[in-house]
């Protein structure tokens, strides 16, 4: 299902995109990335450990995610809630 206001949120994506946390670490940014447009696109159901590794992580082909964990650990330093990552939402509660 594709997002309502898509030029908004990918105004949202650039400021994220653009800060400290995110401008260091191109692999984060590349995923976080992929995950808003794929979503925006009303494709979310692509968004699958595997797709990820070949499309954001480029990770090859014959990728086999039993034997390499590089998403499962990557993924969750794009959490919101991760140390030096502030949302709108999470500034408003926080305050």
């Amino acid at each position: 299902m594709p997002v309502g206001d898509s030029s908004a949120v990918r105004e949202q994506l650039g400021k994220i995109l653009s800060s400290p946390v995110f401008v260091n670490s191109p692999r984060m940014s590349r995923f976080l990335r992929f995950v808003v447009e794929t979503t925006l696109e009303g494709d979310g159901e692509r968004i699958k450990e595997y797709v990820i590794a070949i499309e954001v992580f480029e990770k090859p082909e014959d990728y086999d995610p039993q034997a390499d964990s590089t998403v499962r650990t990557e993924a969750p330093n794009c959490d919101p809630g991760s140390p030096g990552i502030t949302t709108p939402k999470a500034a408003k509660t926080s305050s």
